[in-house]
């Protein structure tokens, strides 16, 4: 339950992957904390899928949202690799061997509130305009395809402000 985006792509071939990595940490780092983790930066000289497991991209994550992943297997295919939630702040290693991904990725803001829901969905939108051959976007708010911050803001509603104020406050008991 609560507000998820779902999304799914693939990077142009000519697409500079250190590019969209150094677009989005610009972002990440004028907001307030934020943080990332960066794997690979550049693809293999070729493609397939015996080349390497390895994560390409980067993950990012507000306050109360869930990581935000521009993480690529090596045919530049959006992949979701599952960590735990501590794992993902603290990772360590830049193999997906033993990590299952999923094709494309989830990220629920729900607990985030509408401000970074829109801040992350604008910075979505940037990123697929000029990184992404194919890209597609679930935004269970309807912001993604309407841009309305009024409707976006009445969609989380008061109730959700209380409910993420009662969170942090228990997160910090």
């Amino acid at each position: 339950m609560g507000i998820t985006l779902h999304y799914n792509g693939v990077l142009r071939h000519n697409t500079s992957l250190s590019d969209l990595i150094r677009d989005t940490m610009a972002v990440v780092k004028r907001s307030a904390g934020w943080g990332a983790h960066v794997f690979k930066e550049t693809f293999p000289a070729t493609s397939g899928h015996n080349a390497d497991d390895s994560i390409y991209g980067m993950l990012f994550y507000a306050p109360e949202s869930e990581p935000v992943y521009l993480t690529f297997d090596n045919n530049r295919q959006l992949r979701m690799w599952l960590f735990d939630s501590s794992e993902a702040k603290g990772i360590k290693r830049s193999t997906a061997a033993d990590k299952q991904a999923l094709k494309g990725a989830f990220t629920k803001t729900h607990y985030a509130g509408p401000e970074v829901h829109m801040r992350i969905v604008d910075l979505l939108r940037k990123l697929s305009e000029k990184y992404f051959e194919h890209f597609e976007m679930i935004d269970e708010s309807g912001y993604w395809e309407n841009r309305n911050a009024t409707l976006l803001r009445e969609r989380f509603g008061p109730e959700d402000t209380i409910a993420s104020m009662l969170a942090q406050k228990l997160k910090a008991f």
